[in-house]
């Protein structure tokens, strides 16, 4: 009877050990595929979570929300482009357009546009209405990424 109480406990490590195998290839297979993610990219209500909330997990990620008909948003989108390229690959950049998702609009209380705001490890560490030169840019993104190492 010990014996096979020994083997059933074998079997049950065993399962255990494949189980937490093939949890943390999973995980790894999303971090390499969120890590090969565009550095500049578009996200809707249906790809949010997984373009953004997920992916600052890896690295923080700006999410611009703007409109095409707002001239202060055309203005800053070379900005943030320019900006987030100058990172490479510390930053991601995530434009969602207003018009298109509205949902996310409300769930993340835009009420003015271009809105800008930083996630980092599925948070917003930072947010931020209006146009904004480069330097102010750099210097606010700077900021809130040394506040956040802190915490």
């Amino acid at each position: 009877m010990a014996l096979n109480d020994s083997s059933d406990e074998i079997s049950f490590i065993r399962k255990k050990k494949v189980e937490e195998m093939l949890k943390r290839l999973a995980l790894s297979q999303q971090k390499d595929k969120l890590s090969a993610m565009p550095i500049i990219d578009h996200a809707n209500s249906k790809n949010f979570s997984f373009k953004v909330i997920e992916r600052s997990t890896i690295l923080p990620v700006l999410v611009d929300f703007y409109a095409d008909w707002c001239m202060p948003c055309i203005m800053l989108s070379p900005i943030l482009e320019r900006v987030v390229r100058a990172e490479k690959g510390k930053i991601a950049l995530v434009k969602v357009n207003i018009d298109e998702s509205p949902s996310l609009t409300e769930t993340y209380n835009v009420m003015s546009i271009p809105a800008l705001k930083l996630f980092k490890d599925r948070k917003i560490i930072a947010e931020r209405i209006g146009f904004v030169s480069e330097q102010q840019l750099k210097y606010w993104i700077e900021k809130a990424l040394q506040k956040c190492q802190k915490q």
